[in-house]
């Protein structure tokens, strides 16, 4: 207290020589200093961890001499489990049973002096399976006489990311892998299409709702979405139940942001149940396509009566589904969504994602099939996932309790420097300023935590389009060879194989069992290693997630006003660690229930530490009034002569001086 004291009675001090001192130099030009440049503190860079280094880096094929690559060795890629059991069982017309998670265990564990490896998932009681296996994958004849290729599984995370960087959507295509999805969404979709003129005009499109800078305009809105979702929620839930509930929350806000109304309204309740029964389904199919061999070994002609035999129910759904957008639009139109549109104008920032696409059809009687199948996209491509991701973070929060504690406390802090009122919390809007990561760091870390440790898309394949070769650098294999000389590894890919990244195996999550990844990422602190995940395949430049920053602001409002709202999630039982399985999206199979327990913020005190930047922050504020109003006399008084004549320095408003530093936090 005496140094508080002490310290803003040398700012008066200070002041008081500077309001005389100005009449001196009044007229005169003031120069700045000039300082150092080694003695400026550079506020706007932070300590940064290095990056760990890469064994493996990609490099562009000219970058490499003629004699380097005449020196490059093949990366090994060894078959595995070519006819074992665990493989044939998740093949069969991609049964319900799937669970991809036991065949990538299985693979991992076979593969752990391999960084790739090779798996095929041909029967053995197939008749034509000499014509499968007869034709080495080297051969010219391998793309005209094997049916079914290799399924290339990448453990490597030095190996994955340069892929991702150089040859996904480009290589590496959708193709018959996102089948499922263009039956609903069509052959250009967003979802379904690769790198081109086509997919990056759909991407711009879609940022103008989803993007970063449209979603601070409607923070609001979707902060009432994520109030009224929590006021509604049950004292006690089962896992299988709090997903539907937060589908429920997600399809709302998503629809609402596309469309401009909100259909979870009473007046709507029944066809947005309709709408979410639609929906399920659609995922998991599309997720089980690769490992069906029955429909991989078929020739394209012969794919689509395989389908309508053995998957019917995606056409059914895609009829119903068009539907439903069909009602949404002309609901929304009902309800002045499509007023005042300027068709010669740009889009709009913040502005529902129909008015887009109405202004490039020209009109709303001018939407197109493929139109409505892009208002459907982020309901497809977001709905299944995006709900598993939110019963995630709010499990963890339920099995983390030092983490729900420290978020408390950081909220508490916030609204504090914001000037709300501990009875305010409740009916608070949290605004963007106050969810930044500087304000909620453990918010924000326990989101981009459960992204790396439970993505929920865990498994990611693409086909290859064409022969090709990846270079790798191979560093540990250089630093062994004379000076100057370097160590090169090729991947040689042929045209119609799959290339599996598995996700969840790849990102450095506390744990992993990937022999794969460096101990020098895995080494790194937590809030540094979050930044090395690849879900939502962000080291991809043509096919990051649009809709990550969407998640991620709807996940901290129903988090923050869960807890603002004076209730917290618990778990009835004590568990150490999920257990998982992946069909469709990731999946946590244990039998929880969670309760929302009534949570009193006096029982989480502030951290002495805290406490004293509080009270110093509430003592500075009210001496710092007292000073100002000092500070304002002392200028009236230097400024006036005694016969009431202004001097020289008053054309120079005392208000430009650095006279005061901002009160500390």
């Amino acid at each position: 207290m005496k140094i508080i004291r002490i310290r803003l009675l040398a700012k008066v001090i200070s002041v008081i020589w500077l309001l005389h001192a100005v009449p001196v130099f009044a007229g005169v030009e003031n120069e700045p200093k000039s300082t150092p440049p080694s003695s400026i503190p550079d506020k706007t860079k932070k300590d940064k961890v290095p990056a760990p280094e890469k064994r493996y880096v990609v490099i562009e094929e000219s970058d490499i001499s003629p004699q380097e690559k005449e020196r490059a060795e093949f990366l090994p890629l060894p078959l595995v489990g070519e006819y074992d059991e665990i493989i044939r069982r998740v093949t069969p017309k991609g049964s319900e049973a799937v669970d991809v998670k036991l065949l990538a265990d299985y693979l991992l564990e076979k593969s752990k002096d391999h960084p790739i490896c090779r798996m095929n998932t041909h029967p053995s009681n197939c008749m034509l399976r000499w014509l499968l296996t007869t034709v080495s994958r080297e051969s010219w004849l391998y793309p005209w006489l094997t049916y079914l290729k290799d399924n290339m599984w990448v453990w490597d995370y030095d190996i994955a990311s340069g892929i991702l960087a150089k040859s996904f959507g480009t290589h590496l295509v959708k193709q018959d892998i996102f089948t499922m999805v263009r039956i609903i969404l069509g052959e250009f979709s967003l979802f379904g299409t690769d790198a081109g003129e086509v997919h990056t005009g759909k991407r711009q499109v879609f940022k103008v709702a989803f993007g970063p800078q449209s979603l601070k305009l409607i923070t609001s809105q979707l902060d009432k979405f994520s109030k009224r979702f929590v006021s509604q929620l049950s004292d006690s839930l089962t896992g299988s139940s709090i997903r539907l509930e937060v589908g429920k929350f997600l399809m709302s806000s998503i629809i609402s942001t596309v469309f401009g109304f909100d259909v979870s309204a009473d007046e709507h309740r029944t066809k947005f149940d309709e709408i979410r029964e639609h929906f399920q389904g659609v995922v998991e199919a599309s997720v089980k396509l690769p490992f069906d061999y029955g429909f991989q070994m078929r020739p394209r002609a012969m794919r689509d009566s395989y389908l309508r035999q053995h998957y019917g129910a995606i056409y059914d759904k895609k009829i119903l589904l068009l539907e439903d957008i069909k009602w949404l639009v002309e609901t929304a139109k009902s309800k002045g969504v499509l007023d005042n549109i300027d068709y010669m104008g740009e889009a709009e920032s913040g502005e529902p994602l129909l008015r887009a696409v109405v202004r490039n059809a020209g009109g709303h009687d001018k939407l197109t099939e493929e139109d409505y199948q892009d208002l459907l996209n982020p309901m497809i491509a977001g709905t299944d996932t995006g709900s598993f991701f939110q019963m995630a973070v709010i499990s963890e929060l339920a099995r983390d309790r030092e983490s729900l504690e420290k978020i408390i406390i950081e909220m508490k802090q916030v609204l504090t420097k914001f000037g709300v009122p501990m009875t305010g919390f409740g009916s608070h809007e949290w605004t963007d300023d106050q969810m930044t990561e500087e304000n909620m760091p453990t918010l924000h870390l326990l989101i981009e935590k459960i992204l790396m440790e439970l993505p929920p898309v865990p498994v990611d394949s693409r086909r290859v389009k064409d022969d090709f070769v990846i270079y790798f650098l191979d560093r540990e294999a250089t630093k062994k060879q004379p000076q100057g000389r370097r160590v090169f590894r090729k991947l040689f890919l042929r045209a119609g194989e799959t290339m599996t990244l598995p996700i969840y195996y790849l990102n450095p999550r506390e744990g992993s069992t990937n022999p794969h990844i460096s101990p020098e990422l895995m080494g790194l602190p937590l809030k540094e290693r979050v930044k090395y995940k690849h879900t939502f395949v962000n080291r991809s430049q043509f096919h990051a997630c649009v809709g990550q920053h969407f998640i991620r602001k709807l996940e901290k409002l129903l988090i923050l006003n869960l807890i603002s709202s004076g209730r917290k999630p618990v778990l009835e039982q004590e568990i150490e660690h999920f257990e998982l399985s992946f069909k469709g999206t990731i999946a946590i199979e244990d039998d929880l229930t969670i309760r929302f327990e009534r949570l009193s913020f006096d029982d989480i005190p502030i951290p002495p530490q805290h406490q004293e930047e509080e009270m110093e922050a509430e003592i500075e504020d009210e001496d710092m009034n007292e000073l100002t109003g000092q500070v304002e006399r002392l200028s009236l008084t230097s400024s006036t002569s005694s016969t009431g004549t202004p001097t020289a320095h008053q054309t120079q408003p005392v208000a430009t001086l650095p006279l005061l530093e901002p009160p500390e936090q």
